[in-house]
């Protein structure tokens, strides 16, 4: 089983119980409730494994002389802090299987991702060093499939956002479709507008039954783009993007891996922008603006179409941006992920 202690080791819950999920479930519920031995004893020792972050290997007395065997593996946050264990529970002399892998990753407060080793390795994230930070829209486009997206994104409202959601995504990779089980919670620490993000990734793949394709994410990522241009996906309620789509050869592609830095009199207007699609005062507008991928680049002039595309309880708008005048060198040479897509993609700085 896998317990999450997201927000601390006082409040565990289970959200893996064998490979069934759980939506944050007390411990002493499922499974573990048929084993009153260990069920005494797990909070103390998930209590201990948190504290310690070291593996925690126990016999407990049964009733009768026998003992159980509970092992406790820690599961590190990109911070370093634990953020799960894995649990098993066994006979005194029974084998372990081997550990699960379980990964974590960590949003802070400006949408900024940090993944642990384990969490890279799971969804074939790329393997930087050093490790590289990444964007809502880098991480939701490692993967074919994310359920429930619309409510994933509640969790970064500006207003009224959900303290923890669970779902599933799915990736193909090395000629499996791996399925994935993540569990996340909020965890504000006041040092920004909106809450942090933390959570849990789990495999769970051939133990679920298979979900279908997410045509509609297919057929968007595929769809043909003008040279030079992108298209952002934002969310209004929370005011991010979670997609951005452009042509792989273009210099514009690699800014998904950077969060834009709007400039100091052009930030007014962006915030006015979507507060009046969100609020349905309008359903397109131009804008004007400029920003940087880093606070060392020169500015970037930019224009943008954007269209309200849904009247839902989850209002999104899709923005037809382009950079007006040839993109400074700096943007490239700084960063090298940047350098490492265009020497992917064969292009120029």
């Amino acid at each position: 089983m896998v317990v999450e202690t997201l927000t601390g080791p006082d409040r565990p819950t289970t959200i893996l119980d064998g490979q069934n999920p759980r939506a944050f479930t007390k411990i002493l519920r499922g499974s573990l409730g048929r084993n009153s031995a260990a069920a005494r004893s797990l909070p103390e020792i998930i209590q201990r494994c948190a504290d310690t972050a070291a593996i925690q290997d126990e016999r407990v007395p049964r009733p009768g002389g026998a003992k159980v065997r509970i092992i406790a593996v820690p599961v590190a946050g990109p911070s370093g802090h634990v953020y799960a264990t894995t649990v098993w529970i066994g006979a005194e002399d029974e084998q372990p299987p081997s550990r699960p892998l379980v990964g974590a990753i960590e949003w802070d407060t400006a949408l900024v991702a940090q993944l642990s080793p384990d969490a890279r390795l799971l969804t074939g994230a790329p393997r930087n060093d050093p490790p590289a930070q990444n964007t809502l829209p880098e991480v939701i486009s490692w993967f074919d499939r994310w359920d429930d997206r619309a409510d994933f994104l509640s969790m970064f409202n500006l207003v009224n956002p959900v303290d923890r959601w669970t779902g599933t995504a799915t990736k193909y990779l090395g000629g499996v479709t791996h399925h994935f089980y993540i569990a996340a919670r909020a965890h504000n620490d006041g040092s920004g507008t909106r809450q942090a993000v933390r959570a849990i990734v789990c495999d769970i793949t051939g133990h679920q039954p298979p979900v279908n394709p997410d045509l509609s994410s297919i057929a968007a990522r595929n769809l043909p783009i003008q040279p030079g241009h992108a298209l952002a996906l934002v969310d209004l309620n929370a005011g991010v993007i979670h997609e951005w789509l452009a042509n792989s050869n273009d210099a514009i592609a690699s800014w998904r891996h950077h969060t834009p830095l709007f400039h100091p009199d052009d930030q007014a207007q962006v915030a006015t922008t979507c507060l009046d699609l969100l609020g349905g005062a309008t359903w397109s507008a131009h804008t004007r603006t400029r920003l940087r991928l880093d606070p060392g680049d020169d500015w970037i002039p930019l224009q943008a179409r954007w269209s309200r595309i849904s009247n839902d309880n989850r209002p999104q708008a899709l923005i037809d941006v382009t950079p007006v005048g040839p993109v400074p060198p700096s943007v490239v040479d700084r960063c090298p992920t940047c350098r490492q897509h265009h020497r992917t993609d064969g292009s120029a700085a």
